[in-house]
């Protein structure tokens, strides 16, 4: 039977990979002195820090979507949209989608026409929150209701298949809504960015699901990029 691992035996685990892997492509011919090193290898702290673990609390999550989506003046459908791409595998059917407290400021904050006239939002709160979200969620529910008044978009140009004579075109050649570039979002590492980008490609997807014509395209530049 399959046993579900833990911290303590992961780490065992790796432990005893290392352990392997040194005494494989370092081996000793005396066994005394293999099994010396293996000793002092095994000592606390010579090669092996102490296994911590840290507990995340749950953030709960009490505001519902379509109390900040009124709070900031923005169409319910539009809301449940982005709602469902962001937060809808972790709703049941039928349930309302619920938001922590700071992911609902931050729709109202920045989407909302409060008398002081300030928009801008800073979050900080701990590991796991749904800061990820407290940004995406504005973003995604100005894009897919500015998409509101969009026509349907021609279907892509794919000219790579163009077996005989392949050569570049717009993808998007053909298009009526207005061009514009209407976010960017600024990492400090590459690394955060890959976890990002499945994230962006999943919920642009399920966009794209449930309203053809509101298409979104995002593209990512770092030091990488061609140009």
């Amino acid at each position: 039977m399959f046993e579900r691992p833990t911290p303590t035996s992961l780490s065992q685990d790796l432990q005893s990979a290392v352990l392997r892997y040194l005494e494989t492509n370092y081996r000793l011919k005396s066994d005394s002195i293999r099994a010396e090193r293996r000793e002092l290898l095994e000592q606390k702290g010579r090669l092996f820090a102490e296994t911590l673990i840290e507990p995340v609390l749950p953030y709960p999550a009490t505001a519902l979507l379509e109390d900040a989506a009124k709070a900031a003046g923005v169409p319910l459908d539009v809301a449940n949209i982005v709602g469902q791409a962001l937060f809808g595998e972790y709703v049941a059917a039928g349930e309302p989608i619920r938001l922590r407290q700071h992911q609902a400021d931050a729709l109202v904050h920045s989407l909302g026409n409060q008398s002081h006239g300030k928009h801008n939002v800073v979050v900080t709160s701990g590991t796991g929150s749904g800061k990820t979200e407290a940004f995406l969620l504005p973003i995604l529910t100005r894009l897919v209701q500015e998409s509101m008044s969009w026509k349907s978009e021609p279907e892509v140009q794919p000219w790579w298949e163009k077996i005989d004579s392949p050569k570049w075109s717009p993808l998007r050649a053909g298009g009526t809504r207005p061009a514009a570039l209407r976010a960017i979002v600024l990492y400090p590492t590459n690394a955060l960015v890959e976890d990002q980008v499945s994230r962006l490609r999943l919920a642009f997807r399920r966009i794209s699901e449930q309203r053809p014509e509101s298409h979104l395209w995002f593209g990512r530049y770092t030091g990488a990029t061609l140009g």
